[in-house]
């Protein structure tokens, strides 16, 4: 069907280009245009002039229509890759948001940050509240992880070292919480300098919330366990002693 509607489409263009033609040649007169010319250059006649008029007039007309041909589907090229694109960037940002994903993107040549909304939510502000920075995503990480995090992150910059750490952060509201982020160089000049980090992260506080309700519960019972065992060390040993002290009053 798509075919049938562009060849049509290219018969009706062909057919205003000639219609055009034949009226800009009757709207100057060509026939006396032509004449008046011939009469001045005696090598040509009427006839042969005309003929060469249009062979000329379609050379051009199909010339254009090439033209035509090759930018329409440029246009059309275009058009269906920016409608991928959309696509794509819809199908992310719905990937992003179901998994809570956040998203950051670190320009190393002049320092720009970018976050996600979700980034902005992980730290507790509405996105797009500020525009971030390394400085402010440094005063967010907890005091006591700050060291940890700087060295893993030069580590990846300086050395292409992996980039996935959990660390502690300071929401907005003042509580703490726990996210795990991983990233990598991902292009970098002709002296190896790095020019852009990138990198995802995920809120794992409810996770680590529950690892460190298990390992205090672990603790409890291993407690209780020794506890228990203890007292059946002892029960066994003065069980020893009653059977000893029965043997030597038989005796």
């Amino acid at each position: 069907m798509l075919k049938k509607e562009e060849k049509f489409r290219d018969f009706t263009i062909v057919l205003i280009l000639a219609v055009f033609v034949y009226i800009f040649a009757s709207v100057i007169d060509l026939y006396e245009l032509v004449t008046r010319f011939v009469e001045k250059h005696e090598k040509w006649n009427v006839d042969e002039f005309i003929v060469v008029f249009i062979v000329l007039g379609f050379i051009f007309m199909s010339f254009y229509f090439r033209k035509f041909k090759q930018l329409q589907r440029e246009i059309t090229e275009r058009k269906k890759t920016a409608k991928t694109l959309r696509e794509n960037q819809k199908r992310l940002f719905l990937a992003t948001k179901i998994a809570q994903l956040g998203l950051w993107d670190l320009n190393l040549v002049n320092g720009d940050l970018f976050w996600s909304d979700e980034t902005y939510r992980h730290y507790g502000y509405k996105p797009q509240e500020f525009v971030p920075s390394y400085e402010k995503f440094a005063s967010i990480v907890h005091p006591d992880d700050l060291g940890f995090v700087q060295e893993r992150v030069d580590a990846a910059i300086n050395n292409n070292a992996e980039y996935n750490i959990d660390f502690r952060f300071i929401r907005s509201d003042g509580s703490i919480g726990y996210l795990y982020t991983q990233g990598m160089v991902i292009s970098r000049d002709e002296t190896g300098k790095a020019l852009r980090f990138i990198g995802t992260q995920i809120d794992i506080t409810e996770r680590k919330k529950a690892e460190e309700k298990l390992k205090t519960r672990t603790e409890e019972l291993e407690k209780i366990n020794k506890a228990f065992v203890s007292r059946e060390l002892k029960m066994i040993e003065l069980k020893k002693e009653i059977e000893e002290i029965r043997k030597m009053q038989k005796t």
